[in-house]
């Protein structure tokens, strides 16, 4: 931006200076020149970051795997409190607490969930994009911003583009069920 801002202040100048008749080649060159090179950076911008509607992609996909953490820890926090899965999400709304159950950030759709047994269930999405497996790491817990669009995220949350859900088994010795829990 302060090369862009340069050559036309300096072109302003130019232009105060010279003759009303006088035309000069160099300065069309210039304006080609810059014109050039502000459209080629914005075609590598474009090659480097992707496309905004590819960027909208990739920040609903890190909502919904937050979200999905989300629903997976209030599902635990369930259970050890109560002693038993919800049967549905439901179940966890909390007023008081505020936990509400978030929607899909595109389509405004409830995530899955079915309890499968009394301690696995699944948590269900319709993703937009496959998971990034070059930028993911195996010793990350939660999606951490790198910068402005790399996040590294846990790769139990690994996904395919399209519906897909995650199969959960809660540990009964990591996550024992509360005799006195605190509210």
């Amino acid at each position: 931006m302060l090369v862009v801002a340069g050559v036309v202040f300096s072109y302003y100048l130019y232009d105060l200076r010279r003759d009303v008749g006088q035309k000069s080649g160099r300065m069309k060159l210039l304006v080609w020149a810059v014109s050039f090179g502000v459209l080629a950076s914005i075609i590598v911008g474009f090659f480097i970051m992707g496309s905004p509607f590819t960027l909208r992609m990739k920040r609903f996909d890190e909502r919904r795997v937050n979200d999905l953490q989300n629903i997976q820890y209030q599902i635990v926090n369930f259970y050890q409190r109560k002693g038993n899965l919800p049967n549905s999400l439901d179940e966890l709304k909390d007023p008081i607490a505020g936990f509400n159950i978030p929607l899909d950030p595109d389509s405004a759709v409830p995530y899955g969930y079915e309890k499968v047994s009394d301690l696995s269930f699944k948590l269900c999405a319709d993703f937009s994009l496959e998971s990034n497996t070059q930028t993911d790491s195996k010793y990350m817990t939660r999606p951490i911003p790198i910068s402005s669009e790399i996040f590294l995220v846990n790769e139990n949350w690994r996904h395919q583009k399209g519906a897909v859900c995650f199969d959960r088994k809660i540990d009964k010795d990591l996550y024992p069920i509360l005799k006195n829990p605190k509210i």
